[in-house]
This record gives C-alpha cells, structure tokens and sequence, in this order.
C-alpha cells in the first residue's frame, strides 16, 4: 500500500510538471502566432501603402478606369501624363517591392502582389513604348506566378493571371512585328489550363480567359494590320493596274484599322481583308508567278506545324489544328470564341467586360467574314457589336474605352454597309475619335483612331468622287500619324497605318492628276510621298529586324504604287528598278 501511495504520488507530480510544460508552451506558441499576425498585419500595411503609389503612378495619362479596370464609383477623368520619370520612380518602388518580398520570402500573399506590380509595371513600359523592359517585366511576374502554382497547381486566380500575361506578351510582340512568337505566345495562353480539372474549367474567369486567349490567337493577322487592301487582293496582288476610281457603292475602301491596343484591354487591334495566315501558321509560302504579289494558292495546301512541341499543338484550337484549310478554319475558331462569350454575357448579364470582349470578338468576325464573302455574317456580326457598345456606351457615358471601341468599329461600317450608309458611320467614328482626342490629348492610341477614321471616310468621299474632300482628309489624317510614327519608329502597328495612309494619298494624287503641267506637279507629289513612305518603312524594319510576309505585303505595296508613279512620268527605268526593291 505504501508503494502504491508514492507510485500514484509520484505519477501526480509528473502529470503537474507535464502540464505546466504544455501551459508554458502554448503560451510561447500563442505569443509566437501573435506576433506572426502581427507581422503580416504589417507587411499587408506596407503592401498596401506601395499599392496606392503604384495605383498612382501607374493611372497617369490614361483614364482611371482605362489603367485598372476600377469600379465606375471610382473613376476619374483629370490625370497627369505619364512621364519617364514616372516611369523611373516605378522602377525603384518595385526594387524596394521585390527587397520586401525577399525578406518575407514565406508570404505567399506579397509574392501574387509582388507579380501583380510586375504585371503593372509591364503595362506602363509598353505604354512609354519601352517594349524591351516591359518584356522583362511581364516575363518575371510569370516566373513569380509560375513558382506559386507549383505549390498550388489548381489555383483559379493564379491561372488567370498566367493566361492573361501570356497574352499581353502576345500582344507587345505583336507591336514588334514578332509575328510567330505572338503566335506562340497566345498558345501558351491557352496551354495554361491544359489538364485542369472540370471544377476549374468550368468557372466563369476561367472560361472567359480561354475564350478571350482564342479571340485571340484567330486574329493575329486581323490586328497586325499588316495586310493588303480590304476586298479582296488589291491591285498589287491582281496586276490590274491602279484602283478603280469615281462612285463605286460597293468598293470597300483600303483598310487602315492599325493602331496599338486602348489601353485597357492589353492589345493591338488592327483590321484587315483578304487574310491571309502567315507563312508560320503553316501554310506553303505564296507563290508569286509574276513577282506582282502573293498568289491565291497561299491560302491552301498546309504543311505541318513546325516547331512547335506537344504542349503547344495540344492546346492550340482544334479547327485550326486539324483543318487542311487553315484560312477558313479561323472563321470556326472564332465563331466557337463569341459563342463562349455570348454565352457568358446571358449567364451575368450585368458584367459589362464580358459585353464588351464579346464585341471586339464580333468585329474580328466581321473583318474574316468579308475577306471570306460571307456578306450575311459580316453584317449581322457588325450591327451585332455595334448594338452591345451603344449599349455600353449609353449606360457609362464617363467610360472612354466604350466609346473608343465603338468608333473603331464604326470604322469597320464599309464593310457591312452600303457606301451611303458606311459614310455616316464614318462621319460618327470621325467625330468620337475628335472627342477623345481632344479630352485626352496625351493618349496616342486615341490620335491613331482619329487618323484611322480620317482614312477610311476619305476613300467612301474617293470613291463618290468628293477628291478635294478626299485630300483634305488624307493630308489631316497624315499630320496626326506622322509625329505618332516618329516618337515609335519599331513599332509596326504605328509604322503600317502611317505607310498605307500615305500610300493611299499618293495614288489619289496619281488617278486624279489628268494632263499637262498640273499632271506632272501632281506626279511629283505622288513620287515624293512615296519615297519618304518607303524610307520610313525601311528604317521600321531595319530597327525590328523583321522581314515577315505580313511586312512584305505593306512594302511591296509601297514599292508598286511608286514604280505606277515612275511609269506616269515616263520614267520607265525608275519603274522598273522600284519594282525590284520588293
């Protein structure tokens, strides 16, 4: 008995020093939780005291809600422009961003916002036309993105991000006339949400991404601006001659949709007819019998898909993929990106990005249908996009990436329309993009849909035979791309409108010139125009280094028009010699 009282005694004792131990214990892990909340309460204070600087920064010179997408409660219309020194107060705000990150380098939170800045910062670069640095900023907020999924593959909001920077990047070499890495880019958009489960494909931002990414992909050629004349092959490609000129109601005028993206929708958006994919979509390289252009059997016979591993062919969509035709087979890929669009807009109907993805979609619809002949389509996709920017236009009167996508695709009018009524269409997109340039005069990609408008109204007034109208509109619309084409000389998507509007001038001045000494003063403006096109063209290309086919349709073009010139001026060698350049 006596054992058994300093057994059970003893058993108390270690029971009391047992459970002392545990008390001290979770009191040391209860002050250490406390003190970890305490230092992630600060970190989140530090975060968010940089973001309203970043904010800050990164809203000047474009409306609030073009930069970042704010609710309508909080949009603001008077904003600074931004500057470089704007741009070198980010660059060091981000360095100390990245320092913190490091410090808390277990802060999962801070690293998605630290690749969010990235992300920001790659937006404001391209912005400043430093296309370069905004490369490597959008390239290191995926390797940041990338690092997170590891550890969380099935993350929603981390694959939308992935998705939406694999497509900006797109859409920067797209600006570069990087036309096959483009082409790569958007299918890495898209391989993002290769093997993810039903649960994530099927929500909302997912299915909106993968829509968006092939809208995308099926309209490379269609926002290059890259191409040759609406309607069909011009008369570089047929070897017929000049255009037709005088009333024509049915002549689609050339095509000079070719500007760099709003600033709110990450992208270019230039418009063009008779697309044709480029040589790396995996059709034969075009056949030039007579040296006058591409041939039509461009557009058939593909070849396999070169280069591109397993992934990439996986995830690229299946029209395109399996179809020998792979021109017409982009009509499908698009069809089936607007049905996923449509589809979401009926699900949330209040969501205006959705609407207003949904239109740019239709427009790139529109563009393929008329190069296709399906005028039935091209009309009912026009007045489609037309009816849902109205829409959103009316309902948020202070948001100008409505009203700037409706203009552009007013511009589209000659295309769905009778010339009559594409005119005052025109005459409408003329007057919004005057709007917008005026209230934000710092924003070019609003003085390049001035332009754009400016030109495609002056070939409607060309072809009723309004020339002196016509002119005027082209000489206006030169003098707003012209200052636009010096600030960024590698970028195309500036170079190719400024090319075409001037090569557009020149061959009024040619058909309009009639005879005698008034002829020959007319000819020599022609000529003149013509070579400072060519050379402003050719200083583009040697400062990209790009010799694509979608670049070598806008030169060869150029070069045509200037030996057509030569030829009015009897200068028969001059003609001929020009017509070698291409």
């Amino acid at each position: 008995a006596a054992s058994s009282g300093i057994a059970l005694s003893l058993l108390i004792a270690v029971a009391g020093v047992e459970w002392n131990a545990r008390l001290r214990v979770e009191s040391a892990l209860s002050d250490t939780d406390l003190a970890r909340r305490r230092a992630e309460a600060n970190v989140d204070l530090a975060v968010d005291a940089f973001d309203s600087i970043l904010d800050n920064v990164t809203s000047r010179g474009v409306p609030r809600s073009l930069a970042l997408d704010l609710p309508q409660s909080e949009q603001g219309l008077a904003h600074s422009s931004l500057s470089e020194a704007d741009a070198e107060l980010l660059h060091r705000l981000l360095g100390f961003y990245r320092q913190f990150a490091a410090e808390n380098a277990r802060n999962t939170r801070l690293r998605e916002r630290v690749a969010m800045a990235d992300q920001r910062t790659g937006a404001i670069l391209v912005r400043l036309g430093r296309l370069t640095e905004a490369e490597v900023a959008l390239r290191r907020s995926l390797d940041g993105l990338q690092t997170l999924l590891e550890a969380d593959p099935h993350q929603t909001k981390l694959l939308v991000m992935s998705a939406q920077i694999h497509n900006e990047i797109g859409e920067l070499l797209l600006r570069r006339g990087q036309f096959r890495e483009t082409f790569n880019a958007h299918l890495e958009a898209l391989a993002v949400f290769l093997d993810q489960p039903d649960s994530v494909l099927t929500e909302p931002a997912v299915r909106y991404e993968r829509a968006r990414a092939t809208d995308l992909f099926a309209s490379i050629d269609i926002r290059s601006g890259t191409n040759q004349a609406p309607g069909g092959p011009g008369p570089d490609e047929r070897g017929n001659g000049p255009p037709r000129r005088g009333p024509d109601d049915r002549r689609p005028p050339p095509d000079f949709d070719d500007r760099p993206p709003p600033p709110d929708d990450r992208g270019p958006r230039r418009e063009f007819e008779n697309r044709r994919p480029p040589p790396e979509f995996g059709d034969r390289p075009p056949r030039r019998p007579d040296d006058r252009g591409p041939g039509p059997e461009s557009d058939r016979g593909p070849r396999p898909l070169q280069n591109l591993d397993d992934r990439l062919l996986r995830a690229m969509p299946a029209p395109f993929r399996d179809s020998p035709d792979k021109l017409r087979s982009l009509a499908t890929v698009l069809l089936d990106a607007s049905n996923e669009l449509r589809a979401l807009t009926q699900e949330f109907p209040d969501n205006a990005q959705y609407q207003f993805s949904l239109a740019q979609c239709l427009r790139h619809r529109l563009v393929h249908a008329t190069s296709t002949g399906e005028a039935g389509v091209a009309s009912d996709t026009f007045h489609e996009a037309v009816r849902l920017l109205e829409q959103l236009a009316e309902q948020s009167p202070n948001e100008p990436k409505f009203l700037f996508e409706l203009a552009d695709t007013l511009t589209q009018a000659s295309r769905a329309q009778s010339s009559t009524d594409a005119e005052e269409s025109l005459d409408r997109a003329v007057s919004d993009a005057e709007q917008l340039a005026t209230r934000f005069a710092n924003v070019s990609e609003y003085q390049l849909l001035l332009g754009t408008a400016l030109a495609r109204r002056a070939a409607i007034q060309e072809s009723r035979g309004a020339i002196n109208e016509a002119a005027s509109g082209l000489t206006q619309a030169i003098a707003i791309l012209e200052p636009l084409g010096a600030k960024f000389p590698d970028q195309g998507v500036l170079q190719i409108p400024l090319a075409k509007t001037r090569r557009q001038l020149a061959d009024l001045l040619r058909a309009t010139a009639g005879h005698g000494d008034a002829a020959t003063t007319r000819l020599e403006e022609s000529r003149t125009l013509l070579l400072k096109a060519i050379a402003d063209f050719e200083h583009y290309l040697s400062l990209t280094n790009t010799q694509s086919q979608f670049n070598h349709h806008t030169q060869t073009g150029l070069n045509n028009s200037l030996a057509e010139t030569l030829m009015q001026l009897n200068r028969p060698d001059g003609a001929a010699a020009a017509r070698r350049q291409r």
